[in-house]
């Protein structure tokens, strides 16, 4: 199975002024969570570093494969679909949205 870094959640704190980002991964071309990327979001609700009287803002990534169109529909599917995730332990989010296509690095 082939995986691609397509996912960046940003964790931003409105308590402490410092941010800190969690990358999980997903299929590519799927905005379902995948086993691997579902066990690292049970691990920091696990050892509380998603914690639910905090705040929170999620932002999804594709890789520059397909149309843009298509590709910031895909990355707000994503972020939707990390933050319906996320809440189901009860933490809040702020935002969530799709920024498109991240940039190859050269």
């Amino acid at each position: 199975m082939k995986l691609a870094l397509l996912f960046a959640c940003i964790l931003a704190y409105t308590i402490c002024p410092a941010q800190d980002t969690i990358s999980v991964y997903f299929d590519n071309g799927s905005p379902a969570l995948n086993s691997a990327a579902r066990q690292i979001l049970d691990s920091l609700a696990y050892h509380n570093i998603l914690e639910p009287g905090r705040r929170y803002s999620i932002v999804g990534y594709t890789d520059i494969v397909g149309r843009e169109d298509a590709n910031i529909s895909l990355s707000a599917r994503r972020a939707r679909a990390v933050r319906a995730y996320i809440e189901g332990f009860g933490v809040n989010i702020d935002s969530a949205y799709g920024a498109g296509e991240i940039a190859k690095p050269e």
